[in-house]
């Protein structure tokens, strides 16, 4: 069975899920590289030292570490590097971020343009309405005749309708 490239390196299987081992993920951060061994060590609880003879000694985990770090550094992973190293670099710089928010002596509109980012990091910044002023929703039915059929619609406001022609649902949800 032949296994498409993307596939293999894009995300590989064979990677620890969050919830597993703390072996494996010990493997996985030291083959990523993103940060000092040393800080890794201190992560899991560890002296440099013992984290260096773990690797001298125990051979299967040697070769998890060298496995992932092929992984890692496979061409096809590049879009997943990028991604992940983009987010240690942002989450990194957040504590600046915040001396630059809580700082008098920073200029205000460098402060709010610092407000805006990491409100977008953190997605909590207002939605923008569409050009009609409502949100808007669609609902896609697969009939059996293999056909679809698309209903799409506005969010309803009480402002919609007139006092004497509001629906009884409506007075019924309020």
């Amino acid at each position: 069975m032949t296994t498409n490239l993307a596939q293999q390196f894009s995300r590989p299987s064979r990677w620890p899920s969050p919830g597993e081992n703390a072996s494996s993920r010990l493997a996985l951060d030291l083959a990523m590289g993103i940060k000092t061994p040393k800080a890794i060590a201190e992560d899991y609880g560890l002296q440099p030292q013992e984290l260096v003879q773990r690797l001298q000694n125990d051979r299967n985990f040697s070769r998890q570490v060298s496995e992932y770090r092929n992984v890692w550094l496979h061409p096809m992973n590049a879009a997943e590097r990028v991604r992940i190293k983009a987010a240690v670099l942002a989450e990194d710089g957040l504590l600046e971020v915040w001396r630059i928010l809580v700082s008098d002596d920073i200029n205000p509109s460098v402060r709010l343009d610092a407000h805006k980012h990491v409100s977008r990091l953190a997605d909590v910044e207002p939605k923008k309405d569409l050009a009609d002023g409502g949100s808007r929703f669609s609902v896609t039915i697969n009939l059996p005749s293999g056909e679809a059929m698309q209903v799409v619609a506005s969010q309803i406001d009480d402002d919609d309708f007139p006092d004497d022609a509001r629906p009884a649902y409506i007075e019924d949800a309020a």
